[in-house]
């Protein structure tokens, strides 16, 4: 796959190899991606982060551990963790 990556603060666009997928994990075949001012604060040193940014995309379910996920259009989501959340409205 080609994906742009962050390396001492330059952008490198380069063919990388497509990441494995563990189990209860997706593969997203990406869509569409967005930069948003963090991915420019990374690239600007925030975080001395090194690798492919991106957390704002849109793309489709390539590899999955249900059969039912494949082929479905999905978006990322930075605010939740993994494993069970709560939506209840704060008082």
């Amino acid at each position: 796959m080609i994906a742009a990556n962050l390396d001492s603060g330059q952008v490198l666009v380069r063919e990388t190899a497509v990441p494995a997928r563990p189990p209860g994990f997706a593969l997203i075949r990406m869509l569409v991606a967005g930069i948003c001012n963090t991915d420019l604060e990374l690239q600007r040193g925030y975080y001395n982060f090194s690798g492919i940014p991106g957390h704002e995309f849109a793309g489709e379910v390539v590899e999955s551990d249900s059969a039912t996920l494949l082929g479905k259009r999905v978006v990322g989501e930075i605010n939740l963790a993994r494993g069970s959340a709560s939506f209840a409205p704060s008082d």
